[in-house]
């Protein structure tokens, strides 16, 4: 079991590390965590409409390094954050409070990965003022600790299309000094990648000491 988390920018091997996932329904948040886990632990919603309302987490041992060594990590769920939906975001807002409060023992949120799906016809815009006000509220830096992942490469037919979509966001909406988007392909290995740069390009963190 980790110890208390650090409130620092690198935290120490023993600390937990929290990751808040969010985005819009249909995303594939919800099976990104199952994935990353090896086991189906997270109920899936294969709709585009909300098919729960409350804020859930589960922690694992996360394998990280050629030496056997793992990190605690928390990964919390979320329900859609949902473009243009301002009575959704400001309640789904309280509902992470609440689960803060509740769960205020088990440490600091580290950053957030904001999923949402390459297949949609055209690159969307992330919503950016949206994940900078859920940054400010959680203490982490927007522009360091926020990162996008892009999901449902696996559904595309052509994966230039993709990459094509992918390019727009970067060069319209995802600038430097953001994190550089990752990809998830629905496989364990692609989960844990997200995860390894998260936790080596948001903390510091590197698996090999360095």
């Amino acid at each position: 079991m980790g110890g208390k988390p650090s409130k620092s920018s690198n935290p120490g091997s023993n600390d937990v590390i929290m990751i808040l996932l969010l985005g819009p329904t249909g995303a594939g948040k919800s099976s990104f965590i199952n994935k990353a886990l090896g086991s189906e632990t997270m109920p899936v919603n294969h709709k585009l409409k909300p098919h729960r309302c409350k804020v859930t987490h589960v922690d694992m041992k996360f394998p990280y390094g050629d030496g056997g060594q793992t990190r605690k990590i928390i990964f919390v769920d979320t329900p859609g954050l949902n473009r243009g939906d301002e009575t959704g975001q400001s309640e789904l807002k309280s509902k992470i409070a609440a689960w803060r409060r509740k769960n205020a023992k088990k440490g600091e949120i580290a950053g957030i990965l904001y999923l949402d799906r390459i297949t949609d016809n055209r690159a969307t815009k992330p919503p950016l003022k949206q994940l900078e006000d859920f940054a400010k509220l959680y203490g982490v830096s927007f522009d360091k600790t926020v990162f996008l992942v892009t999901t449902h490469w696996d559904d595309l037919s052509e994966r230039l299309v993709g990459e094509r979509r992918e390019e727009e966001i970067r060069e319209n909406y995802w600038r430097a000094p953001f994190p550089h988007p990752l990809r998830h392909y629905h496989s364990r290995e692609s989960a844990r990648n997200v995860v390894r740069c998260f936790l080596q390009d948001c903390i510091g963190d590197s698996p090999y000491g360095g």
